[in-house]
């Protein structure tokens, strides 16, 4: 499954870089060449090994509790907001992060589906923070994997 999951993201993915190259370009060339691989794979490669752990619960959403979900609602819209300073916005990230961490009351399987994105995001931050990138294309995929595998809802 993990291994099916990968390859469909990654395959998206490399469709998507491929499709968003300059439209005189020939897609099929684009995608079965190695500059379009190196352009593409160190960035996608390692978000998709950050999330390789990640999946669905039976193809459905895991449940978040509400502080949770309330704090990756305020990460999301960090990041839609973004105007000019990537080591302020690692900080911002970084403290509301912190403040889920701290309110968090949920447990069990869907805990621990949280936190590989959890610990993803936090490492990213970190990079942001120190500025070792500006890049917000993987925080921004951590983000929408919470959203594609997560809801509200009843903790049990």
């Amino acid at each position: 499954m993990k291994t099916l999951l990968l390859f469909l993201t990654l395959s998206v993915l490399v469709l998507f870089s491929a499709c968003s190259d300059s439209p005189t370009q020939n897609v099929s060339e684009d995608v079965n060449t190695d500059q379009t691989e190196t352009k593409t794979a160190p960035h996608d490669t390692e978000v998709a090994k950050d999330l390789e752990d990640l999946n669905l619960n039976d193809g459905e959403k895991w449940k978040a509790d509400s502080s949770t979900h309330k704090g990756m609602n305020t990460v999301q819209q960090m990041l839609t907001d973004f105007q000019g300073d990537t080591k302020q916005l690692g900080k911002d990230v970084k403290d509301s992060l912190n403040a889920v961490i701290k309110a968090c009351d949920f447990k069990g399987k869907d805990h621990d589906q949280y936190h590989i994105i959890l610990h993803a995001m936090l490492k990213e931050a970190k990079k942001l923070k120190k500025g070792k990138t500006n890049d917000l294309s993987k925080m921004q995929a951590y983000v929408d994997a919470y959203y594609e595998h997560f809801e509200v809802g009843d903790i049990e």
